[in-house]
């Protein structure tokens, strides 16, 4: 699911902006309602979007130091401060997501739309993200508290 909605708002931008390029070009329409269609579903494209990455640890990681440490204790200790930044960064996210979007009160101007439409994905979002943080924090835990690999056996 997490796959699809990125992939339906980027399907549904593409067939707006072909719409609205043929409407100028060859009849007598502009859609009006355009630009405030089109952020919101790109809102959603990117939070969703940025949820599903998260869940596979698509997002972009810089492995130096992780590769470096790789085989030690160290490398454990390293994914659980990774993985509680995360998780602080995630729930942060969701925390003030939840309290913009609970404070929005505003309407499109063409459509009046509620733009807290547009904001819920902040805290939906974030809140998938905080679900695979924990995850991710268990599973840095796991790695931690395991014994490390006797030297010299093999």
């Amino acid at each position: 699911m997490l796959r699809l909605v990125p992939i339906a708002c980027l399907v549904l931008l593409g067939l707006i902006l072909l719409f609205n390029i043929v409407g100028r070009t060859f009849g007598p329409f502009s859609l009006t309602w355009f630009d405030e269609v089109v952020t919101m579903i790109f809102a959603w494209m990117v939070f969703i979007g940025a949820a599903a990455l998260w869940r596979e640890h698509s997002h972009f990681a810089l492995d130096l130091v992780p590769d470096l440490v790789r085989g030690t204790r160290w490398h454990g200790v390293l994914l659980l401060a990774f993985a509680v930044i995360g998780l602080v960064f995630a729930g942060a996210l969701t925390w003030y997501g939840w309290i913009f979007f609970g404070r929005t009160t505003a309407t499109t101007p063409v459509l009046g739309w509620p733009q807290a439409w547009a904001y819920l994905c902040v805290p939906l979002g974030g809140a998938v993200m905080t679900v695979y943080a924990v995850r991710d924090l268990v599973m840095a835990l796991g790695e931690t508290l395991r014994p490390p690999p006797a030297a010299g056996r093999g």
